[in-house]
């Protein structure tokens, strides 16, 4: 039985640092390996699992086993490519040696990694992790708490609550500032830097948390489609975001006339719904628009959303109004046009609703027909490529 010590590099640390590339085979070749990696960077980690890997062979020996030790390394960035380095040196190194079984000398979880890749082509006699005494598991829990936030459902448990305190915090220290301070100039300069510090932390762990690089990316391809195809609704939607940005302004600005907290919160929500309600109806005016110039159709059942869309935002104005009516911020007069505007929405938004259904079932009735035609035809078909008995 002959068994081969294999050490891993898989960020490349000897090649980077002492200039030797993989693979390294031999106990000599190795040895000397080490000794220009450690007076390259004595720190290095790599520097261990070269002499543990380089004991275990002395062990094995001296037990009377037939073995033999050897280095393979991967690039900088100890990425995929760095796993495909790994795995074209090691089957060299099977190739040359021709062991039995392997043992394998890690300094850390990152360059197990690969372990995979090694049992699928060898068999693996055991495993040594090689740590430094004064920094211990160190290295394995930073890569181990890489990998857990690597995956969503973890990273939005962990990092999507920190992200949405940090941006309250900072939200809250402007917003407070706007209402209570006379405006951002009487924060100080370092309440300011730290809210600003806290709102850029926020918005990277909800970026890590929710990966909105592949939302914007995914946006950005959406735009470019739009303006290749000459659609309107890319010139509505533009349009749509800066009557919300406007929207945003005015209600701000509306605020001042605002007695309390409270009063000035009813005042923004009041002034920023039309805004919403019109930015909506302005951008999907533009897909309407789209889809008539392009040929398309549009479902039965988009008008009546649309209607029920309007109902709920004149619902909403109505019942911000009738709030500051009952909490005394407007007159006893304006309490029945109030009444009035959110009963009829509400009158609105179930005529809608029942609409709806009805569209719904009847798109149901249609696709069982439909299914059931198909059904009769494939019978008769079915019927047609019989063969008769014999």
């Amino acid at each position: 039985m002959k068994t081969l010590v294999l050490a891993i590099d898989r960020d490349d640390d000897l090649g980077r640092k002492a200039g030797i590339g993989g693979p390294v085979v031999g106990r000599e070749a190795v040895m000397n390996a080490a000794i220009a990696l450690g007076l390259a960077d004595p720190e290095d980690s790599d520097v261990n699992s070269l002499l543990a890997a380089v004991s275990t062979y002395d062990y094995l020996k001296k037990r009377g086993q037939d073995a033999e030790v050897a280095v393979i390394t991967g690039t900088e960035e100890a990425d995929v490519r760095a796993d495909d380095k790994l795995v074209r040196q090691f089957e060299r190194v099977l190739e040359e040696v021709g062991p039995d079984d392997v043992i394998v000398v890690t300094d850390g979880a990152e360059d197990e990694y690969v372990m995979p890749m090694i049992t699928s082509r060898a068999k693996v006699r055991g495993l040594r992790r090689v740590f430094v005494r004064q920094s211990r598991n160190i290295e394995s829990t930073y890569y181990l708490i890489l990998k857990a936030l690597s995956e969503e459902k973890v990273a939005r448990k962990i990092l999507a609550p920190f992200g949405l305190i940090f941006i309250a915090y900072a939200l809250a220290t402007f917003l407070y500032s706007i209402l209570l301070g006379g405006g951002l100039e009487s924060m100080g300069a370092g309440t300011f830097a730290i809210s600003i510090i806290f709102l850029v932390i926020g918005l990277y762990a909800i970026e890590k948390a929710y990966r909105m690089r592949r939302t914007v990316a995914s946006l950005y391809r959406r735009i470019r489609e739009d303006i290749l195809e000459a659609k309107i609704s890319f010139v509505t939607t533009s349009i749509a975001a800066l009557l919300l940005l406007v929207g945003l302004l005015t209600a701000v600005d509306a605020m001042k006339y605002g007695v309390e907290l409270l009063h000035q919160f009813l005042i923004f929500l009041s002034a920023l719904i039309p805004w919403v309600l019109f930015a909506v109806l302005v951008r999907e005016a533009g897909r309407v628009f789209d889809v008539w110039l392009h040929g398309g159709e549009l479902s039965r059942g988009f008008w009546i959303i649309m209607l029920f869309v309007v109902a709920a935002g004149i619902v909403f104005y109505g019942s911000v109004d009738y709030l500051q009516y009952v909490l005394g911020y407007k007159s006893p007069a304006a309490g029945l046009p109030i009444l009035i505007l959110i009963l009829s929405g509400l009158g609105f938004m179930v005529m809608a609703a029942m609409l709806l259904r009805i569209v719904r079932e009847e798109e149901d009735v249609e696709t069982e027909d439909t299914e059931d035609v198909g059904g009769e035809v494939q019978g008769d078909i079915e019927e047609v490529l019989v063969l008769p008995s014999e």
